[in-house]
């Protein structure tokens, strides 16, 4: 789906409208508003792009751009120019599938983009006492697409020798993501209501349901 397909109004519009400020980072298929309440982020370090990266007010982007710089894989361009497209499928892939030194440079992309998200997120949240703050951390499904082969013994594309290596890129990833909530949370006042909330999770995917009509 693009943002135009989605049902419904976004939660953080209908608190926009009812006065509250709000700030908005990195929701998957979110659009940028006309109008609101505060600042919203889209695109910068997710997983699914759509029509690029965008703020508003646009000049938050600009601001980050000064302060953070852009996510080093989710602020990516298609190859070919196309517009909806998940960045971590083509960054550092040369082939069909990537090769040990291209896992090893994506990896570390990634941790980079963990940390991006840090200190992008901890930037806006630190600007005043938002009424909602929500920011969505993609790079855990990243990682998840791109190394489950790593992280599973089992997957008929594991290899002891790229692990030994690697070690276990999901974990790695997900410890960091741990740390940058912990963050968050520790830069939140005693009154504050935090919800977590967890995507599909992560597995292997062997069915043939692309090779169906829609």
């Amino acid at each position: 789906t693009t943002p135009r397909e989605a049902r419904g109004r976004p939660f953080w519009e209908v608190i926009s409208e009812a006065g509250r400020r709000v700030a908005v980072l990195d929701i998957p298929h979110c659009d940028v508003p006309e109008s609101f309440n505060g600042v919203v982020l889209k695109e910068w370090g997710c997983h699914d792009r759509h029509d690029g990266t965008a703020s508003f007010p646009a000049d938050l982007l600009d601001e980050l751009d000064r302060t953070v710089g852009r996510h080093p894989v989710g602020c990516r361009s298609h190859p070919a120019g196309d517009e909806a497209f998940a960045p971590c499928d083509y960054t550092l892939r040369s082939g069909s599938h990537r090769c040990a030194d291209e896992e090893r440079q994506l990896l570390d992309l990634l941790r980079g983009g963990v940390d991006a998200k840090r200190r992008a997120s901890l930037q806006i949240l630190g600007q005043e006492p938002w009424d909602l703050f929500a920011v969505a951390l993609g790079e855990g499904h990243c990682v998840g697409h791109q190394f489950w082969h790593v992280h599973d013994p089992s997957h008929p594309r594991h290899d002891p020798t790229v692990r030994a290596s690697l070690g276990d890129p999901i974990e790695d990833v997900y410890r960091r993501l741990d740390a940058t909530l912990g963050d968050l949370i520790a830069r939140t006042g005693p009154d504050t209501t935090v919800y977590l909330q967890m995507n599909h999770g992560m597995g292997p995917h062997f069915d043939g349901a692309h090779l169906l009509d829609q």
